[in-house]
């Protein structure tokens, strides 16, 4: 067992040493800890092992073996992903004492109630509740047109009201997804994202001490498609949204003050192997008044992808040109036969 401080013991590559008897030499191999192990997870490895000698010794060994072992390498939590997983316990078990509470308070209303025979049927809902519906689908287009015609008076209030109901449902939904039902919802979407995550190198130091924290570039870069047109479908988005502050004058640009750094950091992710001053354009482009039109996105899909583009396109143009010239000259000699 090999013990040592986690950002020490992460970043190591082990020697494995198998001693032999004195008439063949010693065999030993080499591993680089984080290129093969998870943390908290055992795991079976195959070592392929090389004879340690010299170089005036005989190298000839009929037999090269092999070594097979279980390595587990154990650690702990960041600080802060430790304070966050000790305060999720403690809300989610005060979550079910409060739901589990409010259950039994409502099962011995409903005992309590009178017989349900006394409730109005149905049916008997529907004479009351028709005529509303029905006024209110016909006025409904009368209430678009003249929300149409007053938006910009109205436009503020607007804002105010979509804000409201988008942080009532907010917390509406965060209080459901924290119910014991609601997590096991998330957890059948959210493990998989989860495990595919924490399996990969990025994923073990932003969960795990085992050194520096990886950047927000590196982590957007496991979440980002890498394939042509994932990344043309992203970066069309991407564009779309930069460019959507013109449908709000004024309020829109201000709104480019949020959208920036977000931007320059996908752009940084997808781009900083082909274009890394791609990025800084991005930032000076959202930032910018009347400059949201530029596709920065999309020009550095077009400067990644764009060679390989055309010289396909070059290759089947040579390709059509050939098939052209052999065609036109089969013609020509049946002309000349016939």
């Amino acid at each position: 067992m090999l013990e040592a401080p986690l950002a020490e013991l992460y970043p190591l590559t082990i020697k494995f040493r198998v001693k032999m008897n004195r008439s063949t030499p010693d065999y030993s191999a080499t591993v680089k800890i984080a290129s093969v192990l998870l943390m908290n997870e055992p795991k079976w490895i195959i070592l392929n092992l090389s004879p340690d000698i010299s170089e005036d010794e005989d190298s000839t060994i009929p037999i090269i073996p092999t070594l097979r072992c279980k390595l587990e390498m154990n650690g702990y939590y960041r600080s802060d992903i430790s304070n966050v997983i000790s305060f999720s316990k403690s809300y989610f078990k005060a979550i079910d004492g409060a739901s589990s509470s409010v259950e039994s308070s409502l099962q011995k209303i409903s005992t309590s109630l009178p017989m349900t025979n006394f409730l109005p049927s149905f049916q008997m809902l529907l004479v009351p509740t028709v005529p509303i519906i029905t006024t209110w689908i016909v006025a409904l287009p009368i209430v678009i047109g003249v929300m149409l015609i007053s938006l910009p008076f109205f436009l503020p209030l607007l804002f105010i009201l979509l804000t409201i109901l988008l942080s009532s449902s907010g917390v509406l939904a965060t209080l459901y997804f924290s119910t014991p039902k609601g997590r096991t919802q998330v957890l059948e979407w959210a493990q998989p994202i989860f495990n595919t995550l924490v399996s990969t190198p990025s994923g073990q130091q932003f969960v795990y001490n085992t050194g520096p924290r990886p950047t927000p570039v590196q982590i957007l870069q496991l979440m980002l498609p890498t394939d042509m047109m994932g990344k043309l479908g992203l970066c069309l988005l991407i564009d779309f949204i930069g460019s959507s502050s013109y449908l709000i004058p004024l309020v829109g640009e201000g709104m480019d003050l949020l959208w920036a750094p977000m931007q320059t950091l996908l752009i940084a992710a997808m781009f900083d192997d082909v274009s890394p001053s791609l990025k800084y354009l991005s930032f000076v482009e959202e930032i910018l008044p009347l400059t949201d039109v530029v596709p920065t996105a999309t020009l550095g899909w077009i400067r990644e992808f764009g060679p390989l583009l055309m010289g396909q396109g070059l290759s089947k143009v040579e390709e059509w040109s050939l098939v052209v010239t052999r065609e036109s000259a089969g013609l020509k000699e049946m002309m000349k036969s016939s």
